[in-house]
């Protein structure tokens, strides 16, 4: 993304750390003229961790039993402040409301064109205490639920986003709905052909508002790197670079609304709820190296999926060795909000990928702890004050949505 020359120009004045406020790290903020923060931070190695529980306290899902305790595929889930958990079963387009031991209590939604179904995987946030609302990207509308699944108000907004020109985005998707109502939408912007049959590409963000007043573009994103090569039958076949940057995003309850990362860097950019830029932070963190081993594994992974891509084994090994191997893996995968505007910032390491390490930040960009996660932890959904809740799988693929608590020290 290119930001305007005057912001470079801008004469830049030095805030000085408040030592007497509690932190674990140096912060630096520099408060340029146009009203950007930018904020460094480094980890402080002798502050004591936040410590997640190493068996949940809570598990939803079964093998086999009643339906709303099957899972194909969790899509999305939350906790409300009097412990029931709300969880979108994916496959089915459903939303299934459980009380805080676990035990169901309510199911609403489902497949179909009907004021109370949904037209594809729909996305929640909390709206109230009790009330949930939802993205419906299938009939594209915006509805408010009791929790007993009572549809309380409804809003079509397909007319709405027609006259957005959202166009250019035709792989467009929205990746979260905060709690006003604000939609994060995401969709692919350039490719750029590089030498040897190798694309890299990009993503743009943009923020449409609750008030439905128009788009805030956000900019365009390193998204990936891809290697083709011919089939034997005609047509290309891609292979995807496993280290290559790709952004990511995060839609939250904070005063800084929206945070954008390519991952290439630690560097994050945050957007408030009209789409201008307000804070860059910049974390001093290590970058983890590509080694021998991840890029043999990597190899491995991808051809043996070669004849799921038209390709002989062979042909899978050339396009492996043209793909460009970084130094380092991405810094950043995936970026949470917690309830009480902490930060949370992931990277990628262990199997399958798995998050398995967080930097926590609070809401100013100082540096709170290093959180590590359990192993084969899935996506973490919904983060409290001293929980999380997060998808697992077991060894044949059945899927749970699980509750752990969070441990942190006395300050």
């Amino acid at each position: 993304m290119t930001w305007p020359r005057r912001f470079a120009a801008a004469a830049l004045v030095l805030v000085i750390p408040k030592w007497n406020e509690p932190c674990n790290a140096q912060v630096y903020e520099v408060q340029d003229s146009a009203g950007i923060a930018v904020v460094t931070t480094a980890p402080n190695p002798g502050a004591a961790p936040w410590l997640i529980s190493k068996e949940p306290v809570i598990t939803i899902g079964k093998v086999e039993g009643e339906q709303p305790y099957l899972f194909t595929q969790i899509w999305d889930a939350l906790r409300t402040p009097d412990g029931r958990i709300v969880v979108v079963e994916g496959s089915a387009y459903e939303i299934r409301v459980f009380g805080r031991e676990g035990r169901h209590l309510a199911t609403f939604g489902g497949r179909g064109g009907g004021p109370n179904e949904f037209g594809g995987p729909p996305w929640i946030a909390l709206a109230g205490s009790d009330t949930v609302v939802v993205w419906d990207p299938g009939h594209l509308r915006i509805s408010h639920y009791s929790l007993d699944g009572e549809l309380l108000s409804q809003h079509i907004i397909r007319s709405l986003l027609d006259s957005l020109a959202i166009r250019p985005f035709p792989n467009g998707l929205v990746w979260r709905i905060a709690r006003d109502g604000s939609l994060l939408w995401t969709g692919q912007g350039r490719a750029r052909r590089e030498p040897q049959r190798v694309t890299a590409s990009t993503s743009r963000f943009v923020l449409i508002p609750p008030d439905r007043t128009g788009i805030r573009d956000l900019g365009e994103y390193a998204d990936g790197q891809t290697s083709y090569a011919e089939r034997s039958g005609g047509g290309l076949a891609g292979m995807a670079s496993p280290f290559a940057p790709s952004s990511t995003a995060a839609l939250g309850p904070t005063p800084d609304h929206v945070a954008i990362s390519d991952s290439q860097r630690w560097e994050i950019r945050f957007f408030d709820g009209l789409g201008r830029l307000r804070k860059i932070w910049r974390g001093r963190f290590p970058r983890a190296p590509v080694t021998p081993a991840m890029v043999a594994a990597a190899r491995r992974e991808n051809t043996a999926a070669a004849s799921r891509l038209g390709l002989t084994r062979k042909q899978a090994e050339e396009v492996f060795g043209r793909i460009p191997m970084p130094d380092s893996v991405p810094a950043i995968g995936v970026m949470i909000w917690d309830a009480a505007g902490n930060f949370w910032i992931g990277t990628r390491a262990g199997k399958h990928r798995e998050i398995s390490e967080y930097q926590v930040l609070d809401q100013h960009g100082r540096w709170l702890s290093t959180v590590i996660m359990p192993s084969g932890l899935g996506q973490i959904f919904d983060i409290g004050a001293d929980y999380l809740l997060a998808e697992k799988q077991d060894e044949v693929g059945v899927q749970y949505l699980q509750m752990y608590r969070i441990r942190k020290p006395a300050r």
